[in-house]
């Protein structure tokens, strides 16, 4: 018996690339931090692109799915090639304009930089839910990990820089809460008097 099969395509949503700037390849890997990446989920990433920075007139190249991975809380795009030289290259994004489902929420991403004359405006991307989340971008003077956002129940580690203490002592380790807020006050790091003296002179010894 013959039977007639038919096909159901659903439609590619539209796209728009957003670029991240040039960055370094070593070993075949990077690690790629943006504050474009903090709204992103990684279904709204179509393709990861790379251009060659340093040559004239190079071909986009279009990376395989398995040579790029996106850590979602921390905001991290990591590269792993084997098939290209390191060196600089210029690094785009193709990111899905979709509406936001049932957890997700709309957000307007402008492109910072400028390709064929134009900005390329991101209209609607899928955002992990904000209510799931604590921000560590506050901390700017120090060391935090992981960077970017943590989900609740999870723990953020706050340092400083040799010469700066963290204030208070007790913010060295918070917990994000069910309320998008930190178990406790949050740190910053404030320079230690006369440390730049007492380091000069380890050096020196």
């Amino acid at each position: 018996q013959d039977y007639t099969i038919d096909f159901e395509f659903e439609p590619r949503p539209p796209s728009k690339l957003i670029d991240l700037g040039t960055h370094t390849l070593s070993d075949g890997t990077a690690s790629i931090i943006n504050s474009v990446l903090l709204v992103l989920t990684k279904e709204a990433i179509a393709n990861v692109f790379v251009t060659p920075a340093n040559m004239a007139s190079a071909e986009m190249i279009k990376l395989l799915s398995t040579e790029w991975s996106f850590e979602v809380l921390a905001g991290i795009l990591k590269l792993s090639t084997k098939t290209l030289p390191d060196g600089d290259y210029h690094v785009e994004l193709e990111v899905l304009q979709r509406e936001a489902n049932h957890n997700e929420e709309s957000v307007r991403l402008e492109n910072p930089g400028i390709q064929d004359g134009w900005t390329y405006i991101v209209d609607v991307v899928g955002r992990q839910d904000v209510n799931k989340f604590c921000s560590t971008t506050f901390f700017t003077s120090g060391k935090v990990l992981p960077k970017g956002r943590i989900a609740i129940g999870q723990k953020a580690k706050f340092s400083c820089f040799p010469g700066y203490d963290l204030v208070p002592q007790s913010g060295s380790e918070l917990t994000c809460l069910k309320e998008r807020k930190f178990n406790g006050p949050t740190p910053t790091c404030k320079p230690i008097p006369h440390a730049g003296d007492y380091l000069g002179n380890l050096t020196k010894k």
